[in-house]
């Protein structure tokens, strides 16, 4: 080969290097960035989110109610689906048997890494009754406040109530 094809199949080359140096980086800081909002998540979700999820269910409790809270962190499916992290209130009545998850009446607080932000799920589906069941909002991570997080359980029980009512 002459010098003159090695120089721009050499250039050629550097070029295609350059560019996959460029999207392997970027992907490298998106990662990174990712990871810290989870860890912010999980850090949110532990100092403000389940203690105010406690205090509601707690008064629940007083009131004929039921609760579990459970947390997962993100993790990968089998599938390859990424199952984000999350923190969810499961409500039922004293004296039932809690159900699996997408049986039960539940109030969710969800990591969206994207957008930096906490996404609202609610059901209010249950055993022996109807509902509905779906997202309900975001919120930039940093405005979850103890307030705005009950307020939003708050109208979630108020729904939860007329759905679960007892049938005669």
């Amino acid at each position: 080969m002459d010098d003159k094809l090695k120089a721009e199949l050499s250039s050629l080359f550097d070029k295609d290097h350059e560019r996959a140096s460029a999207v392997e980086k970027a992907r490298s800081e998106k990662a990174s960035k990712e990871a810290q909002l989870v860890a912010e998540f999980i850090r949110i979700c532990t100092d403000i989110i389940e203690p105010a999820m406690r205090e509601i269910g707690d008064f629940a409790r007083t009131r004929g109610w039921d609760y579990r809270i459970v947390s997962k962190e993100e993790r990968s499916e089998p599938n390859g689906r990424l199952d984000p992290a999350e923190i969810r209130i499961d409500f039922f009545r004293s004296g039932e048997i809690p159900r699996p998850a997408h049986e039960q009446a539940s109030f969710s607080v969800i990591c969206d890494k994207q957008d930096g932000a906490a996404q609202f799920h609610e059901s209010t589906m249950g055993p022996g009754h109807g509902g509905s069941r779906g997202t309900t909002g975001k919120e930039k991570l940093e405005k979850i406040a103890t307030g705005l997080i009950q307020s939003k359980m708050v109208k979630y029980l108020g729904k939860l109530l007329v759905d679960a009512k007892p049938r005669s």
